[in-house]
């Protein structure tokens, strides 16, 4: 039967040999006498090449696969050369074949058929152990979750995000370990959206407890950000007490960075945490701490009230003033807006000597600054 396969090799006829290996396989596959298994695994050989040739790719995969797991545990005999081929070979037609995967799903134009591409990628490849792969599932999941976000099923791209950092969450290559934190940083920013803060908070503590010792830009970067989107999600959440430490957290560790983006961070952190208490806000009268802020929605409401009324004196009369500046009050806020604003625009018309309209609306809204609870205490969150 060898003998036969190898003669319709020499007569180039390939095709016909493919069935005699078959034979050969199911008939010797089980064998112990170390000649048959000589004769299996170059019949396992042959067809995994000639499988490629015609670019049945996956069924070579599955040849492949097929000798490793007959022969992977010989040792001190030439089968350890056929199991040698046959990773490397694997290695080559996995490349190949994700490849030509990633590639078909960028051409289509149905995303739904793209995601069945991707789930195929994950599906057949997602258990390999060889590096470059690897990083291939980690694109395909990427684009998964790319192409649901496209279709608006926001819902879904939280689990593909886990899918990332469950199969490579531990994996201590520098590429993939920057691919982890992004999967982190949008599930963060997805459920942020989804206004789940709670569970956007979680993602961002993850990339500062599995990141922060990182010496890689891009992986500090990322925990630079999650630390001020940790902020935010904080306030959001209304656990005030815990925002200064965060931000006391953020300067001291990244303090000194001199990468723009990082910078800019910390710029953010120290605005908030008010360093100089000279130049802080006005004593909260609930804890005495100057990290304070005016919201100042007075004095802007006031302002667009001026504004309205300089264009209503100009275009429609005096009467008009108080009109538009509740207009351009409710613009910029609806409801608190009109009534700062429009409030403005009436005690404007007594100063009909006053040219610099914007300014006189400002003040006047700046003393409803002081009379209504505009400012806000980062220490302990109370509003004053």
């Amino acid at each position: 039967m060898v003998k036969k396969g190898n003669a319709l090799y020499y007569l180039d006829r390939d095709e016909e040999r493919l069935p005699v290996c078959d034979e050969v396989i199911r008939r010797f596959g089980n064998e112990t006498d170390i000649e048959r298994k000589r004769q299996v695994a170059e019949a396992l050989d042959w067809k995994c090449d000639f499988l490629h040739y015609l670019d049945r790719e996956e069924e070579a995969l599955l040849v492949c696969n097929e000798i490793i797991r007959k022969f992977g545990d010989e040792t001190g005999s030439d089968l350890e050369e056929w199991v040698e081929k046959a990773k490397r070979n694997k290695e080559l037609y996995t490349e190949k074949e994700t490849t030509t995967l990633l590639d078909k799903a960028k051409a289509l134009e149905s995303d739904e058929e793209k995601l069945s591409i991707y789930d195929e990628i994950i599906r057949r490849f997602g258990n390999e152990t060889d590096l470059k792969l690897k990083r291939k599932i980690v694109w395909a999941l990427f684009e998964k979750g790319d192409t649901l976000y496209k279709l608006k099923r926001h819902e879904e791209i939280p689990p593909v995000c886990d899918e990332v950092i469950r199969r490579f969450g531990n994996e201590t290559d520098i590429e993939l370990k920057q691919l982890v934190a992004e999967a982190l940083y949008w599930q963060g920013e997805i459920f942020f959206a989804l206004k789940r803060y709670r569970e956007s908070l979680m993602g961002f503590n993850e990339i500062i407890h599995q990141f922060s010792n990182e010496t890689d830009l891009e992986l500090k970067q990322r925990v630079a950000y999650a630390l001020l989107a940790k902020v935010s999600l904080l306030a959001l959440l209304e656990r005030f007490d815990e925002v200064l430490p965060i931000c006391r957290q953020l300067i001291s560790k990244f303090g000194n960075e001199t990468d723009p983006e990082i910078k800019k961070w910390v710029s953010e952190a120290r605005k908030i945490i008010a360093l100089d208490e000279e130049e802080g806000g006005v004593p909260c009268p609930h804890c005495s701490s100057h990290h304070t802020a005016n919201l100042g929605y007075g004095e802007a409401f006031g302002t667009g009230a001026g504004m309205g009324y300089g264009v209503g004196k100009t275009l429609f009369g005096i009467g008009s003033g108080a009109t538009l500046g509740a207009t351009i009050g409710s613009a910029i806020l609806p409801g608190v807006g009109t009534a700062i604003g429009g409030f403005a625009g009436k005690i404007i018309g007594g100063y009909m000597a006053t040219q610099d309209y914007a300014e006189t609306g400002g003040k006047i809204g700046k003393v409803l600054d002081d009379a209504v609870d505009s400012h806000i205490c980062y220490n302990c969150g109370h509003r004053f």
